[in-house]
């Protein structure tokens, strides 16, 4: 059964900080509600989820008013910190029967209909969704599964008139937090317009953004070919190396972390200004990088 939604985003936009959008006429009581019981709920900032988490939620705040919507851990903001959360809700102010229930989930699990980034928020206003079946509409970004045994025992609890309170985790294992660090950077739209990690064998350990095959092929050649003595060398400086410029681009490769090198395809600004993007995004990648050596290491055995 289709539904008509209002939304409500928080997150955190550009030199104004953490903020909260709406759609609608979404009453200032509502707004507190969602504040309290959603995000302060569900969002610990002094122990966020890991890098690339996300869930589903719904949350009845009474019989004729309920909240639900996704939790993001995938984008950061204007200052460079990683770690920040992107609530989207939908608001439904109806009673809710069997019928709505099975169009929510369905929803959730779909993903929702559109996500604008920060910056585009602040340019565009929020206006109510349609809901239709969910076969109907091609997601923004991928929802949450919801197991079957979730859908019946809510469905029961609906039934008996006892209010839904759901968080529903997804499977934070399947994102690569690398290429969610990498594609913030690229998201910013200031000097960084395309890049990939590669090791010093010439294996991406990212999908490349914004990069043709030939540029591919290109960079792990150059890699490839360099021997012993120069790639040594060129691992311990720790300045930038140009290895391809034009009118409009350039191709640089940087130090990111031993054995590992960044790669990335920038516009034309001022040198400085793109340098420190260059460092900032390095600075952003090395914790997780850091983590992926350490989990791929493997404890010495001992001998019997």
């Amino acid at each position: 059964m289709a539904l008509v939604v209002d939304q409500l985003v928080y997150t955190s936009f550009p030199e104004t900080g953490f903020k909260l959008l709406t759609s609608g006429q979404i009453s200032s009581q509502l707004q507190q509600f969602f504040l309290e019981m959603i995000v302060h709920q569900y969002w610990n900032a002094y122990k966020p989820p890991p890098l690339g988490y996300q869930a589903a939620f719904l949350r009845q705040v009474d019989t004729d008013n309920s909240v639900f919507g996704w939790l993001y851990n995938d984008v950061n903001d204007d200052f460079e910190r990683v770690n920040i959360p992107y609530f989207l809700c939908y608001y439904c102010d109806r009673s809710l029967n069997a019928q709505h229930l099975n169009t929510i989930f369905n929803c959730l699990q779909r993903g929702p209909i559109s996500k604008l980034d920060c910056h585009d928020l602040l340019l565009h206003s929020l206006n109510p969704v349609y809901l239709s079946d969910f076969e109907d509409y091609q997601s923004a970004q991928i929802g949450i599964t919801i197991p079957s045994v979730i859908r019946q025992q809510s469905l029961v609890f609906l039934q008996q008139n006892q209010l839904l309170n759901l968080l529903i985790p997804g499977q934070p294992s399947l994102i690569n937090p690398l290429e969610i660090i990498l594609q913030n950077a690229i998201a910013l739209k200031f000097g960084i317009v395309g890049g990939v990690l590669v090791t010093q064998t010439g294996q991406f350990l990212t999908k490349p953004i914004n990069l043709d095959r030939q540029t591919q092929l290109f960079i792990t050649t150059v890699i490839k070919n360099l021997n012993a003595r120069k790639l040594k060398q060129f691992q311990s400086q720790t300045s930038k190396k140009i290895l391809v410029k034009n009118q409009n681009n350039s191709l640089i490769l940087s130090n990111c972390y031993p054995n590992i090198f960044l790669l990335v395809k920038t516009e034309l600004i001022l040198p400085s200004v793109l340098q420190g993007q260059i460092n900032n995004l390095i600075n952003n990648l090395q914790p997780e990088l850091k983590k992926v050596k350490s989990a791929k290491r493997q404890p010495a055995q001992r001998r019997l």
